[in-house]
């Protein structure tokens, strides 16, 4: 047996970067096809095959798919890669100080959550940071925490961990710019998100119009992006071109940036303005692009966002049973993420058009 087999029998994470790079064999794809086919970012997926990093389970999955063979053979190697047991201890001589860790201890008995922790694994492939919303107690800091473990293979440089204090008695929360020299535009291009969702249309224009005239390098900019789509949505009834303008805008930088989630969200928010112009195939047109992207992505859990619009759009087009194919879907989805707002869009959705 050579050394490097040894070592991937012996070390879990090279044993399964060594079974994943079989599956890129079989392929017979680069680096590049193969991240571009299977939905992973080119560098995510280096970092898999040489074993540096390990892949979260449903990357696994769809790179088995791709090869049309089954992942269930790699669960436990994966899982004990995900896990490993603890490394013999070093001398000082022999390596560096290890990585500062702040979080807190992990529990011990974390059930009857998979698909929640699997969405926030996936989500965290894709985008740069990820956010676990729901009311209070529900546990959503010992998901984060969780998933946090599971993670820290990937990022072995440190691991850290900030209490914000939102519900803790005698303390304010803290500011979310709170040492952040841009945490400010951050956080108001999410105000203003907000504002919108909120039926705030007025206050979210004002509010986004601020953050675009902020000083800034990176096209990219998250919070111009924001700013921009909410900017778009808000003005769509006073000024379409207007709206349609800053839309336009929004898609050529995400499609600049190559970040296809925002990619989607900006051409599902380019058909809901579309919608309140009253230009309905076309919005539906838009999106239909946007979901053939998150399909393409494998991100079920990003539907959840757009599927009521999808299916208002759908609705006033005249087009009543895919409208209440989509409500369905996404009442399905929801209730398997939990998320009981759009739970109850979709019921809404359905009452209405059984009523109609």
């Amino acid at each position: 047996m050579q050394a490097h087999e040894r070592t991937a029998k012996n070390d879990p994470q090279e044993e399964l970067a060594a079974r994943l790079r079989l599956l890129q064999e079989v392929s017979g794809l680069g680096v590049r096809a193969l991240a571009r086919d299977t939905g992973l970012s080119s560098s995510s997926l280096s970092r898999y095959l040489n074993g540096q990093t390990v892949p979260p389970w449903p990357a696994v999955v769809d790179l088995c798919r791709l090869v049309k063979r089954d992942p269930r053979p790699l669960r436990p190697v994966w899982e004990r890669a995900s896990n490993p047991l603890p490394a013999p201890p070093k001398s000082t001589r022999q390596g560096r100080p290890p990585a500062r860790n702040d979080l807190p201890r992990d529990v011990p008995d974390f059930t009857g959550r998979e698909e929640q922790l699997a969405a926030v694994l996936a989500a965290v492939e894709s985008h740069r940071a990820v956010s676990v919303d729901g009311m209070a107690g529900v546990g959503k800091t010992c998901l984060a925490v969780h998933a946090a473990h599971r993670l820290t293979a990937g990022f072995p440089d440190a691991q850290l961990y900030v209490d914000l204090h939102g519900f803790t008695e005698g303390r304010p929360p803290l500011d979310p710019a709170a040492g952040c020299p841009t945490g400010a535009a951050h956080a108001a291009a999410s105000e203003a998100w907000t504002l919108l969702q909120l039926g705030h249309r007025e206050e979210a224009a004002r509010l986004a119009r601020q953050v675009l005239e902020l000083a800034h390098t990176d096209p990219a900019w998250p919070p111009g992006l924001t700013a921009r789509i909410t900017l778009g949505l808000a003005v769509v009834q006073e000024d379409p071109e207007a709206s349609a303008e800053q839309l336009r805008q929004a898609l050529t930088l995400a499609r600049d940036d190559g970040h296809l989630n925002n990619q989607a969200w900006c051409l599902n928010c380019m058909g809901v303005a579309l919608r309140q112009m009253g230009r309905y195939e076309e919005a539906l047109a838009s999106h239909r692009e946007a979901f053939a992207l998150l399909d393409e992505l494998f991100e079920e859990h990003w539907k959840i966002h757009f599927l009521n619009g999808y299916a208002e759009t759908y609705r006033l087009a005249g087009h009543p049973d895919e409208a209440l194919r989509l409500h369905r879907e996404a009442l399905e989805l929801a209730r398997s993420l939990g998320n009981r707002h759009a739970e109850a869009l979709a019921l809404e959705g359905i009452r209405e058009l059984r009523a109609g």
